[in-house]
Order: structure tokens, then C-alpha cells, then sequence
């Protein structure tokens, strides 16, 4: 038994119509997919600041309960936070030694990349800032003669839950290429868009171990976390 094939052919006006739709589609999807892209982004840098949180805690555990400084000098060289964590780096690093590891391999200390910044972004390689008054900041200490930037046991902080530590960041502030943040400029509108990269809210973990994305007040308006 033959089966004789039929071909249909599709006119000129049936091909438009069906690209057509097929652009209203895909029109119609990329927001949502953008959205999921970014949801998911923003889920991974909560996850970041976690563990980051948690290292700082399993230092204070480590050095009598004071949170890792800001900045200070050790070992005759600069040294950052994110040198000093214990589960990024199970030995200190200055910050020259960690900038070398970083340049041998870009996905060093990963956890503190976020994955909503660009690369160009990043101080000293990193996504995020520390806040400069959670613990000693030597410069600003010394020089400036501010009594928050010094060393601050954990168990100090009266409002852990509403005590920022480490949040979202990047190099574009007045210190340039730096991993702290001081809060006057997290707060200045020139700067703080930057910080806010995820659905205009900026990621935090705060003192007690948790993460939270918090939007950062302007003017006059009630400001319930706390800097120092």
C-alpha cells in the first residue's frame, strides 16, 4: 500500500505570523528569565555573606571573642579582613599576599566574590566591604582619633541582630580601592547605588550570624540598623 506524502506550503503572510508570535514570546520570557537570573544572584550572595559571617564568628572564637579587624598592620605589612578569616585562609595572609593569590587564581576566596558585580568592581578582588566601625580600623583609629574603630569583642554589641558587619560593596567609594566601608557613604546617594545591587537593597550579615538584604534609608527617615 502506497502512502502518498503531502507537503504543505506555508505562504509569505503565515511566516510572518508565526515569527511574530514567536517574538512576542520570547519578549515576553526575558524579563522572567532576567528576574530568575537575578533572583538567583542574589540567593548565591546570601549564601556568600554567610559563610563569611560564620568565619568571622569562628575567629572571634579563636583570638578571646574580638571580631577580626578592618585593617591593621601585621606581620610589618597592610592586612585586610578577608586576609584573616579563618576559612578562607586557614593562615593569615597580608593583604599583598592575598592580592598574589588572587591574581595566580581568580577564583580564590570565591565566597567573596558576589555574582551580581563586575569583576572591574571589585576592591582588592573582592565583592564585599566591611563596616569600618565593627572592629579596628588602625588608620581611622590613629589618625582620626575614632574611638569605633577599635578593637570590639563580640559579645560587646548589644543589638547583634541590627549590627552590620560585612554588606554588599564595591571600589567605587572615596577610599578607591579598599574592603572597608564607612556608613556616611554607604548612606550618600553619589556612592550607595553601587551598594544596592540586588532589587534595590543592599545585602548585610549582621552580628549574630544571619543575612539580610536591608534598603538604605535617605534624609530624616528612621534608620534601624546600627554601624557602630
Amino acid at each position: 500500500m502506497n502512502v502518498k506524502k503531502q507537503y504543505f506550503d506555508f505562504t509569505l503572510i503565515e511566516l510572518l505570523v508565526v515569527i511574530a508570535i514567536i517574538a512576542i514570546l520570547a519578549a515576553m520570557l526575558l524579563p522572567a528569565l532576567s528576574s530568575a537570573r537575578n533572583r538567583a544572584k542574589a540567593i548565591q550572595c546570601v549564601s556568600n555573606l554567610k559563610q563569611t559571617g560564620l568565619s568571622m564568628q569562628f575567629y572571634a572564637q579563636d583570638y578571646d571573642d574580638f571580631i577580626v579587624p578592618v585593617y591593621c598592620w601585621w606581620n610589618n605589612a597592610d592586612t585586610n579582613w578577608c586576609g584573616l578569616l579563618p576559612t578562607i585562609n586557614p593562615t593569615p595572609l597580608t593583604a599583598a599576599e592575598f592580592s598574589a593569590k588572587l591574581a595566580a587564581n581568580p577564583n580564590y576566596a570565591a565566597v567573596l566574590q558576589c555574582p551580581s558585580l563586575l569583576g572591574s568592581d571589585r576592591p582588592n578582588g573582592i565583592g564585599y566591604q566591611m563596616n569600618m566601625m565593627a572592629s579596628y580600623q588602625q588608620n581611622w583609629h590613629d589618625a582620626r582619633g575614632v574611638k569605633e574603630c577599635a578593637w570590639r569583642r563580640l559579645s560587646s554589641i548589644a543589638k547583634a541582630s541590627q549590627f552590620v558587619v560585612f554588606m554588599d560593596g564595591t571600589k567605587n567609594t572615596p577610599f578607591g580601592d579598599y574592603c572597608g566601608a564607612h556608613k556616611d557613604y554607604v548612606h550618600n546617594a553619589t556612592y550607595k547605588i553601587s551598594y544596592q545591587r540586588h532589587n534595590k537593597q543592599m545585602n548585610t550579615a549582621l552580628a549574630d550570624g544571619h543575612v539580610e538584604p536591608i534598603k538604605v534609608l535617605d534624609g530624616d527617615e528612621q534608620v534601624t540598623w546600627y554601624w557602630y
